[in-house]
């Protein structure tokens, strides 16, 4: 019995594999999503040059069907690459797990593409560590203040999730 108790109170770890090679070159791409067990997800974003050479910048949020998306500043892939130096998200693993079975709750991923080499992680009911997710968190939070300044006219196309 005391066995079950001490493992009981013990905490739950991340478990944590694979990795990902350091990026060479510009960011071309950056795609966010956070699901919380419903058909689309909590919060989804992906920015990236269009076939003009365009930036562009898709979100969806509220577990909502619809992606709207906006043309973004020439600069925003060049902001996030600067994240992406200093916070070293390369040394993202490919995947979070906590120690314990969860059989609900949340996933996330980010996929960041360079010129060579990509960035690709995720997670379900477990994070990276803090200074990692921080660097998420900042390119986040440099895409919301976007989307917070975006107005109903700047939507320049509507898609679905399906």
């Amino acid at each position: 019995m005391l066995t079950s108790l001490l493992s009981f109170c013990s905490p739950i770890r991340t478990i944590s594999s694979g990795s990902n090679p350091k990026p060479d070159g510009p960011a071309s791409y950056y795609e966010y999503q956070y699901s919380v067990m419903m058909r689309y997800p909590q919060k989804y974003y992906m920015v990236e040059r269009n076939a003009e050479g365009k930036t562009t910048l898709a979100w969806s949020e509220n577990c909502e069907e619809d992606i709207r998306v906006i043309l973004a500043p020439d600069d925003l892939l060049t902001r996030i690459d600067a994240i992406v130096s200093k916070y070293k998200l390369y040394r993202l693993k490919s995947s979070y797990r906590p120690s314990v079975t969860v059989l609900d709750g949340n996933m996330w991923g980010v996929q960041l593409r360079f010129d060579k080499n990509s960035i690709y992680s995720g997670g379900s009911n477990a994070w990276p560590p803090k200074k990692l997710s921080a660097g998420i968190a900042a390119i986040n939070d440099l895409i919301e203040k976007q989307i917070e300044s975006a107005s109903e006219e700047d939507i320049i196309e509507r898609r679905k999730h399906d």
